[in-house]
């Protein structure tokens, strides 16, 4: 009989795993979620593998049980650090955008 009792307590050990860990991976999945959503939908084929990566290392660092307020922080971080090429680019094309049209009409020919 003692030994019925042994199973019993693995299995609720295990189900109790399982369970943290399905906690776990949807909260992790939540944030991708919310990393994806939060690249501007002019960037998105162009960084999203950038931003999924970032994300994902960026929450494989912190603890499961850590604040949402300080996951929300380290993602928003990881997204702004994938899109700063992204961005980058985009500012050297307005500059240059800017450029052109201050240039007299004879000289953009």
């Amino acid at each position: 009989m003692g030994s019925l009792g042994d199973s019993g307590g693995l299995s609720c050990r295990r189900g109790g795993r399982r369970a943290r860990v399905g906690t776990f991976l949807g909260r992790v999945q939540q944030w991708m979620q919310y990393a994806m959503n939060s690249v501007p939908s002019a960037a998105r084929r162009e960084v999203e593998i950038e931003v999924y990566t970032a994300v994902d290392a960026a929450l494989s660092g912190l603890q499961t049980s850590e604040a949402a307020s300080i996951t929300r922080r380290v993602v928003d971080a990881a997204v702004h650090r994938a899109l700063r090429p992204w961005t980058r680019k985009q500012e050297i094309e307005r500059a240059l955008n800017s450029a052109i049209d201050k240039l007299p009409w004879a000289a953009e020919q």
